[in-house]
């Protein structure tokens, strides 16, 4: 927050957070995601869904088609879903090469929509579930799967390179799939850790682990 103009602002490091310089403002923030240096996408109340591939020199506002919903990306990769959850979406390319409207040429924020030649392609559904916690990986993004209706099956959707795992994870009687903030799963390529939650309201009293990239797990109690 801009304490002087009382303006809410976006802030960026490129050192680990010793130093930090401005690169957005005017935004009611409520979800972030940079994928570079230069790249990222904020989520704001409205909603709306503004992308820099400059660094915040200019930020413009995207077609609801091309970003929305829960957010998640590195480097080249950005995926997005949103309801129902059945899918995951894939900008492509990320971040958009091609030349923005004349208007939106002056450093700031384009107020019209911007695709610059990119677009969302469908990438993965479920029939039997929703999606929610996207998180990276190494060439792509990992989702959880969560059942509908409730059970204790546990998935995972593992998308590297272009190619699709459906993961099945040991059944836990009793244990859903986490799916709430602070509560995504913890990737350390190739470790993976995914939280089965019990209760109400849910607490992780289990973690599905696999050291070798979702090949194999072992179940431990928390």
């Amino acid at each position: 927050m801009d304490r002087k103009k009382n303006v809410p602002i976006v802030l960026a490091t490129e050192n680990g957070g010793r130093t930090w310089h401005r690169i957005g403002s005017g935004f009611a923030v409520v979800s972030l995601v940079r994928t570079s240096v230069s790249a990222g996408v904020v989520g704001t109340e409205d909603p709306e869904w503004w992308w820099t591939r400059d660094n915040g020199r200019h930020w413009y506002l995207a077609p609801e088609r091309l970003i929305s919903g829960v957010l998640q990306g590195n480097g080249r990769y950005l995926f997005w879903t949103s309801d129902p959850l059945t899918t995951i979406f894939q900008v492509r390319p990320w971040p958009p090469r091609g030349a923005a409207p004349r208007s939106c040429r002056r450093p700031g924020k384009c107020y019209l929509p911007v695709s610059a030649k990119s677009r969302a392609v469908a990438v993965a559904r479920v029939s039997d579930g929703a999606f929610s916690s996207l998180t990276n990986v190494p060439g792509g993004i990992l989702a959880v799967v969560v059942s509908r209706p409730p059970s204790s099956r546990a998935r995972v959707l593992l998308r590297q390179t272009g190619r699709n795992q459906m993961i099945e994870l040991p059944t836990v009687t009793g244990v859903r799939m986490c799916h709430s903030l602070g509560q995504d799963p913890a990737v350390t390529w190739p470790k993976i850790v995914v939280f089965g939650c019990t209760g109400t309201p849910p607490r992780a009293t289990v973690a599905w682990v696999s050291e070798d990239g979702g090949k194999t797990w072992q179940v431990y109690r928390r």
